[in-house]
């Protein structure tokens, strides 16, 4: 079974493609033509077109952090 928003369960990571940057602390992303905005509460300034990593922490209301993968494969999570 391959991944869906809809049997999206805590934990599971996915990528999406930043489409739009709305402002340094919001954009839209796209996950399988599924657009998503997303609110970036750390530094980091998204850019257009940019892969991010999304991990699920909430299943109702939908909700995500922001991860990075690191040089060794781990997943450096933003709170």
């Amino acid at each position: 079974m391959s991944f869906t928003l809809r049997n999206a369960r805590v934990g599971d990571v996915f990528t999406a493609t930043v489409t739009e940057v709305v402002s340094p602390n919001e954009m839209i992303v796209s996950f399988d033509g599924t657009l998503l905005r997303v609110v970036d509460r750390t530094s980091r300034l998204a850019k257009l077109n940019a892969k991010v990593q999304l991990i699920v922490v909430r299943v109702k209301p939908l909700s995500f952090k922001l991860a990075n993968r690191s040089k060794d494969g781990r997943f450096s999570v933003t709170v």
